[in-house]
Parts: structure tokens; C-alpha cells; sequence
């Protein structure tokens, strides 16, 4: 083995192994053959890990990870050891008053010494307390040899175990492995939190009015350029219209439209009948819609087809469901009608299912269904969702990574938070917090990540 400095262990984390410096909170990959290239003895050695390479505690400059937060009047961190599904763990870690003293000063600018000093501690007991916020299992602090560089990727990431599949009920596939979510679909108990704790859509996390859209809710920009291209008259029909805040926003577009809503949960369209009066809504499926050949003007389903069926292939997945809702689109639209489709998925990569939720949704191939589009005779044409919206990336919202760790604090204390793409306009909290990060809407945040996202349409 490797002599490694006093401090230094080999971890097993994930199935990969990881040299972990526990004076520091620092790590690097370990190879899987024992063999140290030269640019990993380099490494380890600026990071103090090679043995006679030990660093100068007092000079060590304490970062704060971005996965730690002082919410109220105890710090929180994520417990890199439990990563669910819905994401990390959260734990409280109470300090006493020369503690709490000690992180606030922790700015990633000051060293340890000129932290005991201000402080009044020694500096061995500043660093048997900063021992505690390294641990493997808090990670709420790096000791660095300088000061972190904007927006270092380093203070974002822990060394964890990797993020758990959620359970699969079989009921959720058919007999060939085809995912099968008519059922589960029909049996949503409640619209209420639906999309803040079961499946958070772009639309929900932009569902107030942001920035990033000029201002406007999701929803009603949707509808200001549906009514650009000229698609808001005669019979409009949405299909999933889920908590019914996209239709709010199309109708807010444009007034007394003739809207239809289809959806197969009976929780969702009674939740959307009590929010839109004067719209229809019908229970019925994508791929059996319940409307009369030729009898719609415009059609458009927001964040659904990824939840139609899927088949399995030799190499991933064939969108059948959405081939087949197509199918449907034909035979309902009018001559000259157009239709919508957005959706996570990719232009050119092969399907994959995604794992983190609770139940199975396969991103969608979305050059294949534009070809299946074209064999069915309608035109198709591909755009990013953010570039067909005039989304501005850039513009800001809160990170994953504190969202969580403020819904964890807010569950324990009796409340909650929703999955919105919050910014620094619009987040008011009752209690103090020091830790927040904000990022751009091109980066995770409470909802998923927009850049993945792309809509088939009719032009």
C-alpha cells in the first residue's frame, strides 16, 4: 500500500474507493489497481495526503460545503451515507456558543489561526471542533490550502454513497416489461403536494412568475406563444393537464377559449374543475382520447409522454405509448390543426428510464418520434423547451441542494416547502438562514433540469 499520511484512510464508497483525509474533509480517487501515477502522488501531496506531506493546521483556510446550513439556530448538514430517491438525508448538529462562533467566522477567506483568535479559543480545540464538521459523515467543512475559487465544484459535492432506485411496484409493467402506469395513474389519492413530493414537472416548478420568463408564470408564457403562432382558437384541447395551472395560464393568454381538458386521474380533473370553470374536462387516456375524428383546432400535452408506455429494446427503450398518442393526434385534428408535445428526453441518445422516481417514466427519443410523426403525415418540428419559450437560463434560482435541506428542517418542525424554482424575489422565510446558494435555471434546482427538455410540434 501507499504510505499515506497520519489522517488518511482508504474508503470504500459507492463500489469505488476514495483516499479520505479526515484532518481536512478532503478526497481524491483511489485506483483500482493500488498503482499511484505520478499526477495522483501530485495531488495527493498538495492535499497533504502522502506521508511527510502533513499541511500546517493554522494556515488551512475552513470552506463551508454547500450541502451545510445554519437554519434557525443549529447547523444542518446532508448525511452523505443515506441518499434516497428524493434526495440526501438531512441531519441537525447543535453547537455550543464558542462552536456556532467558530462556523460563523468559517467565510472561506480566514485560517484557522486567525479564527481561534478571533474567537479566543486555542487552536487545538478550534481544530478537535472543525474534526467534527470534516467527519465523513458530516462533511460541512473542507480545510483548503488557499481560498476556494468562485463557484468551486469542490464545495458542491460530497463523497457519498450514490443516489438509491426507488422501488418499483411489478404492477407498474405488463407482461413484456412495457411500463404500464394506467392504474397507478387513475389511483392518484390527491392533487394536493402531487407534484411537490411524487413527480415535481417544469411547469410546477416555474408555476409563479419568474424571471427567467419575463416575469409570467410557466403557464402563461406557454400560452402567449401558442397565441403568437397562431394556435389559440376553435376547440383547444390539453391532455394531463395535472393541477390545472397550465390551463389557467393558456386561458389567462387568451380569454374564452373552447378548452378541453382530457386526463386519466380523477383526483387531477376534479382538482382542475374547481380551479377552472367554464373549461371541460373529460376522463379518458392519450392513447384512446375521447373526442370525435376532426374535432380538434389545437392539441398539446406538457410534460406527459414520458409516461405513456415504453418498451423494452435490445439497447434501451421504444417510446410506443407516445407513437401511439400520435396516432390519436392525427385521427382528432382538423385539417390544418396543430398539436404540441414537451418532454424530457434527447435528440440522438437511446431512451432511458428514469430512477429516482417512484414510479416509471422513459425519457423520450425524440429524433425517432419526429420520424414517426412524419410517417403518420404530420409535420414535425424540434426546439429545446427553453428556446421555443425564450427562457432565460442565466436567470437565477434556488439550488437542489438547499431546497432540500430546507424542506428537510421545515418537516421537522412541522411544515414544508414547495418544489418551485425560488430566487432571491420571491423566498421569504419566517427564520434566519445562512448557506443558501442560488444557481441558474441551466443547473439542478427544485424542479428538473429544464436543458433536458424539448417539444415536437406542428411548427
Amino acid at each position: 500500500m501507499f504510505p499515506l499520511a497520519n489522517g488518511v484512510e482508504i474508503l470504500r464508497v459507492g463500489g469505488r474507493r476514495f483516499a479520505w483525509n479526515a484532518h481536512t474533509g478532503r478526497h481524491l480517487p483511489w485506483p483500482s489497481d493500488d498503482v499511484v501515477s505520478p499526477a495522483l502522488l501530485h495531488r495527493m501531496a498538495d492535499e497533504g495526503m502522502a506521508r511527510g506531506t502533513e499541511l500546517d493546521p493554522a494556515s488551512l483556510v475552513p470552506c463551508r460545503q454547500w450541502l451545510a446550513m445554519w437554519i434557525g439556530d443549529v447547523l444542518w448538514h446532508a448525511d452523505p451515507r443515506s441518499t434516497t430517491p428524493g434526495g440526501r438525508a438531512w441531519r441537525a448538529l447543535p453547537l455550543a456558543g464558542w462552536e456556532a462562533a467558530a462556523w460563523a467566522h468559517a467565510n472561506d477567506a480566514r485560517t484557522t489561526g486567525d479564527i481561534a483568535r478571533a474567537i479566543g479559543r486555542p487552536i487545538d480545540e478550534l481544530l478537535s471542533f472543525f474534526s467534527r464538521l470534516t467527519a465523513f459523515p458530516v462533511q460541512a467543512l473542507q480545510l483548503r490550502r488557499g481560498h476556494p475559487r468562485r463557484g468551486d465544484e469542490g464545495l458542491r459535492r460530497q463523497l457519498a454513497e450514490p443516489v438509491a432506485t426507488a422501488s418499483r411496484d411489478p404492477s407498474m409493467y405488463d407482461g413484456g416489461g412495457a411500463t404500464a402506469l394506467a392504474d397507478w395513474h387513475h389511483a392518484i389519492p390527491q392533487a394536493h403536494r402531487h407534484f411537490d413530493d411524487v413527480e415535481t414537472t417544469v411547469a410546477h416548478a416555474l408555476e409563479r412568475p419568474h424571471p427567467g420568463l419575463g416575469g409570467r408564470p410557466y403557464g402563461e408564457a406557454l400560452g402567449r406563444l401558442f397565441a403568437r403562432r397562431g394556435w389559440l382558437s376553435g376547440r383547444v384541447v390539453e391532455v394531463g393537464a395535472g393541477s390545472g395551472a397550465v390551463a389557467e395560464g393558456v386561458c389567462r393568454a387568451a380569454p374564452r377559449l373552447d378548452y378541453t381538458r382530457v386526463d386519466l386521474s380523477p383526483a387531477l380533473l376534479a382538482a382542475q374543475d374547481a380551479r377552472l370553470p367554464g373549461t371541460l374536462g373529460l376522463l379518458g387516456s392519450a392513447t384512446t382520447l375521447p373526442l370525435p375524428d376532426a374535432s380538434v383546432d389545437f392539441l398539446f400535452a406538457n410534460e406527459v409522454i414520458a409516461d405513456l408506455a415504453s418498451s423494452p429494446t435490445a439497447t434501451g427503450w421504444d417510446n410506443t405509448g407516445a407513437q401511439d398518442f400520435l396516432a390519436e393526434i392525427r385521427r382528432v385534428l382538423r385539417p390544418g390543426g396543430h398539436y404540441w408535445l414537451s418532454e424530457f428526453g434527447t435528440i440522438d441518445d437511446e431512451a432511458e428510464e428514469a430512477t429516482a422516481l417512484g414510479h416509471p417514466e422513459v425519457s423520450i427519443q425524440f429524433a425517432d418520434l419526429a420520424a414517426h410523426a412524419a410517417s403518420l403525415g404530420l409535420a414535425a418540428r424540434l426546439e429545446p423547451l427553453a428556446d421555443a419559450l425564450g427562457l432565460d437560463l442565466a436567470a437565477p434560482q434556488l439550488w437542489r441542494g438547499s431546497y432540500e435541506g430546507l424542506r428537510a428542517y421545515l418537516r421537522a418542525t412541522g411544515g414544508d416547502i414547495e418544489a418551485r424554482a425560488w430566487h432571491p424575489g420571491n423566498l421569504e422565510l419566517p427564520f434566519p438562514v445562512d448557506g443558501l446558494h442560488w444557481v441558474t435555471l441551466a443547473d439542478r434546482g427544485p424542479g428538473p433540469l429544464v436543458t433536458r427538455f424539448y417539444v415536437l410540434s406542428s411548427g
